[in-house]
């Protein structure tokens, strides 16, 4: 199986981001969108198996909305615009640079559109600790944005340590007060010596760091829809129209904490950043049927990513053959 962590993804190089920083302060937004177009232009002459990713995941969604528009059921305010492979790493590129700028604080909450009275819904999750699952669609970033200028919540968002390494100091040299704090999962997320017992011992100790952090009211983020390698506990459910795997993880982790559970997404509409948020209430394992139950938890949360999928496929974020099971 192919999966993710064996790619090699766009990295975040402290002169390139210096440089996207320098355009937006000094030459405007325009400009940095225009210097990404320009980057990314020669990425995807060169990047050949992200092309190749890129490509397959759109001939899914091709397909996947034919079949539903034949049916009748394709959403009214599905995508209808250009899809190429071009246009999906120019739209991830444009992600990366919102990301820089959503750590940096120079991108805030008015830039934002709320669906389905989203910014409402975090405002009433601010009231309590929550657990917040998100994906690698769009820019979950967002939530820095929304946090310094809605929620004022102390926001923690779990990360494998080669991606904590890689991120953690530059965020701290964009803005030394970036709102985040990072909990490193990789012996929860790889399942410790490899076996259950060990993954549920490291998900144990997670879940009880966790558990004291919701009760401080702070939020915790983790993002749902990658499975690590092949040593990763998951659970095969459908998207988009093919058989897919999502960890297991994060809903061992919203049942063990017992908090209420919130899925966050943010993409791009005509443009703009958009924000979906919604709560699923706590989580509950049945002990007789565990996969059972998290399999019906992996189902709601595919679901809604199709959905989402379907207004904007251009913000998928996984470059790597997905389906491959």
């Amino acid at each position: 199986m192919t999966v993710w962590s064996r790619d090699r993804e766009v990295g975040n190089w402290p002169l390139g981001i210096a440089i996207v920083l320098w355009i937006h302060d000094h030459l405007g937004r325009a400009a940095c969108r225009a210097s990404v177009s320009f980057v990314v232009t020669f990425y995807w002459l060169g990047a050949k198996r992200a092309r190749g990713c890129s490509a397959e995941y759109l001939r899914t969604v091709r397909a996947y909305m034919a079949e539903r528009e034949r049916a009748g059921t394709l959403p009214p305010d599905a995508y209808r615009g250009r899809l190429n492979t071009y246009l999906h790493l120019r739209n991830y590129g444009t992600c990366l640079m919102e990301k820089i700028l959503a750590w940096s604080g120079r991108l805030g909450i008015g830039s934002t559109v709320s669906r389905g009275n989203a910014h409402e819904r975090m405002l009433e999750a601010a009231k309590h600790g929550a657990f917040i699952i998100g994906s690698h669609v769009g820019n979950i970033e967002m939530l820095r944005a929304i946090n310094d200028h809605l929620t004022r919540k102390t926001v923690n968002v779990m990360m494998e340590t080669s991606a904590y390494n890689k991120f953690a100091g530059l965020l701290r040299n964009m803005n030394s007060d970036y709102g985040l704090n990072i909990i490193k999962v990789d012996d929860f997320s790889t399942g410790g010596s490899g076996s259950r017992e060990g993954q549920l011992a490291a998900a144990f100790r997670t879940g009880i760091e966790i558990r004291e952090r919701i009760e401080r009211g702070e939020w915790v983020v983790i993002l749902g829809d990658r499975v690590l390698d092949s040593s990763t506990e998951s659970v095969e459910v459908t998207l988009l129209g093919k058989k897919a795997r999502f960890p297991v993880g994060p809903w061992v982790l919203a049942a063990a904490v017992g908090a209420p559970c919130c899925l966050l997404h943010s993409v791009h509409e005509n443009g703009s950043p958009v924000i979906y948020f919604r709560e699923l209430g706590e989580v509950v394992l049945d002990r007789k049927d565990r996969m059972g139950s998290i399999r019906k938890y992996a189902e709601i949360y595919a679901s809604e990513l199709e959905g989402i999928l379907m207004r904007s496929p251009l913000d998928w974020g996984n470059f790597y053959d997905y389906w491959a099971v």
